[in-house]
């Protein structure tokens, strides 16, 4: 299989800062993309920090610690003490400042491997997206309010599209001495396209509207910058997009 990759991030009309942050790398050795996207929250400065420190935990264990061998029990225990560091780290540096104290960020992780077969970790809003046979499929699941709504049966889905409980997260790193991140797996195929994003894309663009834009974006270049540029006229957040595209 052969991979083409893009990502970009931009702040946005309406905020000040970024506190949005991705990391993109190869692991040589054991032929592995690590895809990491990171949406941080808390504050002037808190959300910039939560967001840094996260993605530069999750590199930083992941090089050191990924077996060298793709193995799915071995990847997943992984995934999930990588997600600890980076909650440990954030949780701690929250509690020496107390101008940081409601920090914390959302995260979310995929390994591909070069045979397609792909394991993505998640924490938070950001999503996780395959776009396979001119379809969009959301893989994550969001961790906010109207979510357990919904999961409940108290609201529909076009209910949740605008329920203000999207902007309260139940999960995210580094307000908790322990999370959980949901695992899932997939295998990608040739042409398929995957897509990690901040909810500065998701929460203001319709699945009609990110559709439109690999519609139209043949590459993972295009597709990223087709869906900054409708993100940036539509939206009130940060917003980060990171393609990976199958040929």
């Amino acid at each position: 299989m052969n991979f083409w990759l893009f990502a970009d991030s931009i702040c946005g009309k309406y905020r000040p800062d970024n506190e949005d942050f991705y990391r993109c790398f190869y692991l040589e050795e054991r032929k592995t993309y690590v895809l990491c996207l990171a949406d941080g929250m808390g504050g002037e400065q808190g959300g910039e920090i939560a967001g840094n420190l996260a993605v530069n935990s999750v590199q930083d264990y992941l090089t050191k610690n990924l077996p060298k061998n793709p193995d799915f029990r071995a990847d997943r225990a992984c995934l999930i003490n990588a997600f600890n560091q980076a909650n440990m780290q954030v949780f701690q540096k929250a509690l020496t400042e107390e101008s940081l104290h409601n920090m914390g960020s959302t995260l979310l992780t995929a390994l591909v491997g070069d045979d397609g077969e792909t394991l993505i970790a998640n924490i938070g809003d950001s999503r996780a997206y395959c776009w396979h046979k001119n379809q969009l499929q959301q893989l994550t699941v969001d961790h906010n309010y109207a979510q357990k709504l919904l999961d409940s049966g108290k609201i529909t889905y076009t209910e949740y599209l605008t329920h203000p409980g999207r902007n309260m997260l139940t999960k995210a790193v580094g307000t908790a001495n322990y999370i959980n991140p949901d695992i899932f797996s997939l295998y990608l195929q040739s042409n398929d396209k995957l897509l990690l994003c901040s909810d500065g894309i998701h929460g203001y663009l319709s699945k009609d509207q990110m559709e439109m834009c690999f519609l139209q974006g043949k590459t993972a270049e295009i597709c990223t910058k087709r869906l900054l540029t409708e993100a940036e006229e539509l939206s009130r957040d940060n917003a980060t997009a990171i393609c990976l595209s199958v040929g």
